[in-house]
C-alpha cells in the first residue's frame, strides 16, 4: 500500500481530532470534535461536507450545555439515512458520568433529537449495522 496525499480538510477549532467519514448520496461527510482542548470539557461534534473531497463546508454542529460531547462516528442506516453516534461525558457526574447517544439525518444538515443508545455509563465506540441490526462494543 502506498500513500499518496495527506490534506488537512478542517481547523476552524482550536482542537478538531477524533473523524470519522462515510460517502453518502454522492457526498463525503466528516464528523469530528471540536474542542478548546484535547482534554477540554466543552467538545461539540461538527458534521462537514464535500462533494469532491477537497473544498468542506460545515453541515452542522451538535453541541450540549450539560455534557461534553466526544467520539463521533457515522454510518448508514438500512432505512438510509446517516446515523451520527457519540459519547456525552456529563458536567454533572452525581448519577451517571457519560451516556453514548446517536442523531439521525435524511440528509446530513438537519439533525433529530439525542437519543440514547446503550446504557448509561458504558462508552459506545462505534456502530456497524448487519442484516438489518445494529452492532456495537461498549
Amino acid at each position: 500500500m502506498k500513500l499518496v496525499d495527506v490534506q488537512k480538510i478542517w481547523d476552524k477549532a482550536e482542537h478538531n481530532a477524533f473523524t470519522d467519514f462515510i460517502r453518502f448520496r454522492g457526498n463525503w461527510f466528516c464528523v469530528l470534535r471540536e474542542s478548546s482542548g484535547h482534554t477540554a470539557n466543552d467538545g461539540a461534534l461538527r458534521v462537514i461536507t464535500s462533494i469532491d473531497g477537497e473544498s468542506w463546508d460545515s453541515a452542522a454542529l451538535i453541541s450540549s450545555a450539560d455534557s461534553d460531547l466526544r467520539d463521533a462516528k457515522i454510518t448508514e442506516t438500512p432505512g438510509g439515512e446517516l446515523m451520527l453516534c457519540g459519547v456525552e461525558s456529563f458536567h454533572d457526574k452525581s448519577v451517571h458520568s457519560h451516556q453514548s447517544l446517536a442523531w439521525f439525518s435524511n440528509d446530513g444538515l438537519t439533525w433529530s433529537e439525542k437519543h440514547p443508545i446503550a446504557d448509561p455509563d458504558f462508552w459506545l465506540w462505534r456502530v456497524t449495522w448487519h442484516k438489518g441490526i445494529a452492532y456495537g462494543m461498549a
